[in-house]
């Protein structure tokens, strides 16, 4: 499910903001197709989403102030921003040995927007790589969510935050679950590199570029 405006309570005319992307109101709607026979999956997943979207608005503004910027640094691009969840199913593996090296999952890699938050079911499977290069449970806690920081915001903080290197793998009989939202601000908005983050020992490692084309030219290099 990405950004839409529909969706968005925050936005005040969506039929004109889906005008000014070049979108249709078909372009969101074909993700919903085969799911008539959940009753209230559209009404939850939708809510689901927009509560993620409010609280991803709330974390950018706390990355803000760690940055030494105004809390309100961001908010200029994040009125439509990239916000797209999705559902990942890993199945289970019956009959595998522990030491298995069999499994299902995700390989080694970052996430390009700004910050992914996580929900995970009681069986996890998400590993994080450490400064030491060694692979680490990132165990699920009850009630919290996990904040995974992404190639983009490493780049605006000029390295000063550390996109994570990370994998998800499935090696038990039972199914697991998760739920990413990857958050990352309006596609075409052109970001630097943040001014409290430079001075005259730490220039700027990046160019000015938007979400969007970051994006394309991670995927068209991958």
């Amino acid at each position: 499910m990405r950004y839409d405006p529909r969706n968005d309570p925050t936005c005040t005319d969506p039929e004109s903001a889906l005008e000014q992307e070049d979108k249709s109101r078909e372009d969101g709607d074909y993700i919903w197709k085969g799911t008539s026979h959940l009753p209230g999956f559209r009404e939850v997943t939708v809510s689901f989403w927009q509560s993620r979207l409010a609280l991803a608005r709330k974390v950018v503004r706390i990355f803000a102030l760690a940055l030494g910027e105004r809390e309100d640094y961001f908010d200029d691009v994040t009125s439509h921003p990239g916000a797209d969840a999705l559902y990942i199913h890993y199945p289970g593996i019956p009959d595998v040995a522990a030491d298995s090296d069999i499994d299902v999952g995700i390989g080694s890699h970052t996430d390009i927007q700004c910050f992914t938050l996580l929900w995970q079911d009681n069986y996890g499977g998400l590993q994080v790589l450490s400064a030491q290069d060694e692979w680490l449970d990132a165990r699920p806690i009850e009630g919290t969510l996990i904040v995974n920081i992404g190639d983009f915001l490493q780049r605006l903080s000029n390295n000063k935050f550390k996109s994570t290197v990370h994998r998800v793998y499935n090696r038990q009989p039972d199914s697991c679950y998760s739920m990413p939202f990857f958050f990352g601000f309006n596609p075409e908005a052109i970001c630097k590199v943040v001014p409290s983050c430079m001075d005259d020992e730490h220039p700027p490692l990046y160019e000015p570029i938007s979400c969007g084309e970051s994006a394309i030219g991670t995927f068209s290099g991958s």
